[in-house]
């Protein structure tokens, strides 16, 4: 996580959700387009993996956890990125449409679009979009609490959310994280150190196949730090039919 902190000034429009309007507007699918549809489909059956090993705006979070450890309202908030979502996606496939509509060839895969080198931050002026954002990301974490940035503004998310979905839904194998039932002691540490405010305690002791429970929460970010912070090595990653 630590090196995607250090690569977001080189990342930062691979993850944009600004680039795909501009590219639309002149034919051109830009490289975020690829970077959410994979999103998408990787986490059929991964979850929301991405989000607790390689997004760079996760990683920006943990650092303010140092100022602000509080967790986050997850049943107020976790409706607020949808609400800004949908629409964003209505515009941007209504505009996509209208691109492909007006356009003899098919629109272009251009991944490196609006890319210098493939760096995002290649000139002075786009420092001030990169700090916007960054302070965007800090500013919600220390306001509202443990990545207060994924709970309410994160338009990478919902793409993950409603993929892991599909996959339960389907009842594709996946990752998950697996509790030992009779082995939890309830004691919260895996509680008190969750990233996503989950309670992971009162998760690790709804058993659903034979004495383990197989978590599978559209929250959770498979970053392992509740398997560290268990004292009795409740908590460990599965692959196989979720719940």
């Amino acid at each position: 996580m630590l090196i995607w902190v250090v690569l977001m000034p080189v990342t930062l429009y691979y993850f944009s959700p600004y680039l795909p309007f501009m590219g639309l507007m002149e034919g051109v699918l830009a490289g975020s387009v690829f970077v959410f549809a994979s999103q998408f489909f990787i986490s059929i059956f991964f979850g929301r993996l991405f989000c607790g090993w390689l997004c760079p705006a996760g990683a920006v979070q943990s650092f303010s956890f140092i100022a602000n450890p509080e967790k986050v309202n997850r049943n107020r908030l976790q409706w607020v990125k949808f609400a800004l979502w949908l629409p964003w996606m209505a515009a941007w496939i209504s505009l996509a449409l209208s691109a492909a509509g007006l356009k003899e060839s098919p629109l272009e895969p251009d991944f490196f679009y609006q890319l210098e080198y493939g760096i995002s931050i290649s000139n002075s002026g786009a420092y001030i979009i990169y700090l916007s954002v960054l302070t965007l990301i800090l500013a919600l974490s220390l306001m509202l609490g443990r990545n207060g940035f994924c709970h309410t503004s994160c338009w990478m998310s919902p793409f993950m959310i409603i993929g892991q979905k599909l996959g339960i839904l389907f009842r594709l194998p996946g990752l998950y994280m697996r509790s030992s039932v009779n082995n939890c002691t309830s004691c919260g540490s895996c509680s008190d150190v969750c990233p996503m405010s989950l309670d992971m305690a009162f998760l690790a002791v709804k058993k659903n196949c034979d004495n383990e429970a197989r978590i599978a929460h559209h929250d959770c970010i498979y970053c392992m730090r509740c398997a560290d912070a268990c004292p009795h090595s409740v908590l460990e990653l599965g692959v196989g039919k979720r719940s």
